[in-house]
């Protein structure tokens, strides 16, 4: 009789502390998971930020600029990848894309900073600058294009 019970406290003890363990990582794994899908909505937002200012260098749109203000060759019949057209540029306004929103454009050249225009907002933004030569009416110029992407 002693014998079967201490098997079944043993028993006992083993299952609950296997419960315990299983227990602890479901909760760990719902922690990392909870995480990772925080991280995949940042890394969207930053994908389209990215994938923004890439249109916005290499496209040229000049009925909505936000879609591309690349400069456009006439001679060659193509757009100008990484110089843009500094007319187009400075028509680009915050335009609604769905999910996420183009709330802001900027030109830095060292320590300088201008804004194009900013918009405030409410949801999370990422940024994607490039590297650019900029066409105006005074020449050319070289700077860094940034894009300042918001969800909502």
């Amino acid at each position: 009789m002693d014998r079967g019970i201490i098997f079944t406290t043993d028993s006992l003890i083993a299952s609950i502390a296997v419960l315990l363990i299983l227990l602890s990582a479901s909760g760990e794994s719902e922690s990392l998971l909870l995480g990772s899908a925080k991280n995949s909505s940042t890394i969207q937002l930053q994908l389209f930020a990215s994938s923004l200012s890439e249109a916005i260098v290499k496209n040229s749109d000049p009925e909505n600029p936000a879609h591309g203000a690349a400069y456009f060759d006439n001679g060659r019949k193509r757009a100008q990848a990484n110089i843009i057209d500094g007319a187009l540029l400075e028509r680009i306004g915050k335009e609604n894309f769905g999910k996420y929103t183009l709330a802001g454009i900027y030109e830095r050249d060292g320590q300088e900073m201008r804004e194009l225009f900013m918009e405030t907002s409410n949801g999370r933004c990422a940024s994607a600058e490039r590297f650019v030569i900029i066409k105006g009416a005074l020449g050319e110029r070289r700077a860094v294009l940034g894009v300042v992407a918001c969800e909502g």
